[in-house]
């Protein structure tokens, strides 16, 4: 780098990446991984995808984006699909504690390059954003899983996959609470996700709207077909 942090000539520019993680501990630790991968540099850091939002235009252009997918305003599929839906140039890289298949199919849906779990050590977590950079997406075993199940376009899957897409990952939260075999209370449900009875009623209700579900029953019939749960429960 040059005085003033330009570039000098003839030199390749660091790829420029953001990290967008509500935790700032984890925040913290995943900024250290990825200034150490020797091809990029840290450029914006926020706590959900609002806070990326109201910082993105000051901190353009974003090669990469590493978007954790819970967070408490827009949460990272939103965010993923906010950044695909204005067809900015930035390629994400979703991670999570819950790294499934159903994750990264939401992920892929929502606009996404791959999916990766918070465990990831320097190694791997390198390698994913070397495929997400040179080659379009981190083709990982949970990638190909994603691709595999994609349903043809115009299907009663597809639009499905749509209405499961749609749901934030609190209302997913939610889903798998109330679609438990355990057949739990609401009050129960809020304990469980520690929100209280009024807040998992508003989940309720906005899954239920998204999902074209009005009750129980519906509403594991709908997880069944989607592959959120096996024809004989969990």
């Amino acid at each position: 780098m040059a005085a003033g942090g330009e570039v000098q000539q003839g030199a390749i520019a660091p790829v420029r990446l953001a990290i967008v993680d509500d935790h700032p501990l984890l925040r913290a630790g995943f900024r250290r991984q990825m200034e150490a991968w020797p091809q990029g540099t840290v450029v914006l850091e926020a706590e959900h995808g609002i806070d990326y939002a109201r910082q993105h235009d000051a901190c353009a252009p974003i090669d990469i984006a590493v978007v954790d997918l819970c967070m408490p305003e827009r949460d990272g599929y939103e965010t993923i699909q906010w950044i695909h839906d204005r067809g900015h140039a930035t390629r994400t890289l979703a991670i999570s504690f819950d790294a499934s298949p159903e994750a990264a199919r939401r992920v892929l849906l929502a606009g996404g390059h791959g999916l990766v779990g918070k465990q990831i050590r320097p190694p791997e977590l390198f390698k994913a954003l070397d495929d997400v950079h040179h080659l379009g997406c981190h083709m990982n075993e949970l990638w190909r899983q994603a691709h595999a199940v994609q349903p043809r376009p115009g299907t009663p899957a597809a639009d499905r996959a749509e209405r499961l897409a749609q749901l934030s990952a609190k209302e997913l939260q939610w889903l798998r609470l109330y679609i438990h075999p355990g057949q739990f209370t609401m009050r129960t449900i809020a304990d469980r996700m520690g929100v209280c009875p009024s807040t998992a009623d508003t989940y309720r209700d906005r899954a239920f709207d998204k999902l074209g579900v009005d009750n129980r029953n519906a509403a594991i019939y709908f997880a069944v077909q989607v592959g959120l749960v096996g024809r004989e429960g969990r």
